[in-house]
């Protein structure tokens, strides 16, 4: 939490000391190695697994930059594209701190990049789990909770249109520690072995009570624009 404060803290305050500097003259071939402060957009989220809004800012300092993204999700979000609609108390809150290295040296508009997000998503849920205690269990009702932190190094490109909008696509690989918890549980009961079949697919999530390290990856595209450079 100290973390995601001290990033909030200078994304205030840099852009405003920035303001007050002189500008830095742009070498020949080194488009990339600028200061500039930026909103963006990451509109595909909200067809995820997960849907959700994120926007986010970047503070640009030459080759290095500063990258904090939010997100958001609920019941009205989730239902823009579900169907039927969905209507189960769905709840997705993230923040998405990164820090990035310009290759403009090597490959202009390129970039490494480490990320470290972390996300709650929440819902009303019935049926069957694992259970830590008892194994395989049924609830009438529960909340159904999933929290998640993880590292993720990426590379990107980031491309200029014009002078001040910009379009990035990024992919990435991590690992990330996610933890399930099943709180509020009313009439909870054993159920047989593989009553509930468990989620063993490769597309699917082990939604089983308990904590455990899993691989992560990443890719998107952001829509941004520099409100100064």
């Amino acid at each position: 939490m100290r973390f995601t404060l001290t990033l909030l803290l200078l994304f205030i305050v840099l852009p405003g000391l920035w303001a007050q500097e002189v500008p830095i003259e742009k070498d020949p071939g080194t488009e990339t190695a600028f200061r500039g402060f930026g909103v963006h957009l990451m509109p595909f989220s909200i067809t995820t697994r997960y849907p959700r809004l994120r926007l986010g800012m970047q503070y640009k300092m030459e080759r290095f930059s500063l990258i904090l993204d939010a997100e958001y999700g609920n019941d009205g979000i989730r239902n823009v594209i579900a169907e039927p609609d969905e209507n189960n108390d769905y709840r997705f809150v993230g923040v998405r701190p990164e820090v990035r290295y310009s290759l403009s040296t090597v490959l202009p508009e390129f970039y490494v990049g480490l990320e470290v997000p972390y996300t709650l998503t929440s819902e009303q849920f019935s049926g069957g789990f694992r259970s830590e205690e008892l194994g395989p269990v049924g609830v009438d009702a529960a909340r159904r909770q999933r929290s998640r932190v993880s590292v993720i190094p990426k590379v990107g490109v980031q491309l200029l249109a014009g002078d001040w909008f910009t379009f990035d696509a990024y992919l990435g690989a991590g690992i990330a520690l996610v933890k399930w918890d099943y709180v509020d549980r009313v009439n909870l009961r054993s159920v047989p072995f593989g009553f509930y079949p468990d989620a063993g697919l490769f597309l699917n999530e082990n939604r089983a009570e308990g904590s455990r390290s899993v691989l992560e990856l990443s890719g998107g595209f952001r829509f941004g624009v520099w409100l100064f450079r």
